[in-house]
């Protein structure tokens, strides 16, 4: 496990404007783990900026402990049969608190639930660059022969693809293939590390199965540009459908409705140029749900 802290619609409940400080009295009760504010801190500090204020520190603890959560789940899916199981603490809490879990006291999904549930798809691709000749692996938990497409594209930052390796791949039943990216790994060294990232993805006859995306160099690295969101909101009878898209990179991209609970059907995500997202918000009164409600914060504004 990895603590992170409540998003700050859930610290307002039990902590006031001039408790707002992981030191106050109050943050402190509520942090039951003798070195887990300075753990917390010197893992952030390692790959994130310094936050700009409190609610940026709440936020970036939620993207740190899913990130960190999300490379252990990676280890162990790749080194399928070696490990064929995982376990991650924790599900949820008991009271408001800083603590290990994925759902907050109030039922807020925080980014590690969204990042888990990904991890954990029956169909995973990983990358491995960190050294030595980078590496993917391919892995299957279906007990069914299943036919897919893996893509790794190196691109910009801002979207312009660079260098694109396509495999198709017959999968047997809880297979795994390794697989090795020479060639993507020399292209990526014509061009400076902060300013690309590699993104890879499963493709099947249904669509994406899964995709994510791996930055070469630490966030707090990363040639990130102050990106213009632009949403649509419609409501339906019992949900929400937003669709946002962005001309620059939203780096781990956070939605929410100040004063509502309910949860999107994505969130923490990044949002890259050109490529519009469909998220639904279910849980709340799509009455409530208007354009001009909506928030969000994302890496560059922290």
């Amino acid at each position: 496990g990895f603590q992170s802290f409540p998003v700050m619609e859930s610290v307002q409940k039990y902590a006031t404007r001039e408790d707002w400080s992981i030191d106050s009295p109050v943050m402190q009760l509520h942090q039951k783990h003798p070195r887990g504010n300075g753990i917390i801190k010197a893992y952030l500090e390692a790959d994130y900026r310094s936050p700009k204020d409190f609610s940026s520190f709440l936020y970036l603890s939620q993207v740190l402990q899913a990130e960190g959560i999300r490379l252990a789940i990676e280890a162990h899916r790749g080194a399928k049969p070696f490990c064929m199981c995982t376990l991650y603490w924790q599900l949820n809490d008991c009271w408001p608190v800083a603590s290990w879990s994925g759902i907050d006291y109030y039922g807020r999904w925080k980014a590690l639930h969204y990042a888990v549930r990904d991890a954990y798809r029956d169909l995973f691709l990983v990358v491995r660059t960190e050294k030595g000749p980078w590496q993917s692996f391919l892995v299957s938990d279906l007990p069914h022969r299943y036919p897919v497409t893996c893509v790794w594209e190196l691109t910009r930052l801002n979207g312009d693809i660079l260098y694109t390796h396509t495999l198709r791949v017959d999968l047997a039943p809880q297979e795994k293939q390794e697989f090795l990216l020479s060639e993507l790994q020399a292209e990526a060294r014509k061009y400076p590390a902060a300013g690309v990232c590699l993104r890879y993805r499963i493709e099947t006859g249904e669509g994406v199965a899964y995709r994510h995306a791996t930055y070469l160099v630490p966030v707090r690295e990363l040639e990130l540009e102050e990106p213009d969101l632009q949403w649509n909101v419609h409501s339906g009878t019992d949900s929400v459908d937003i669709s946002v898209s962005s001309n620059k990179l939203v780096k781990n991209l956070y939605l929410w409705l100040p004063e509502e609970e309910g949860h999107f059907s994505d969130n923490f995500f990044d949002l890259f140029p050109g490529e519009p997202r469909r998220i639904t918000l279910r849980g709340v009164d799509p009455k409530r749900c208007s354009p001009e409600r909506l928030r969000w914060t994302s890496i560059y504004q922290t």
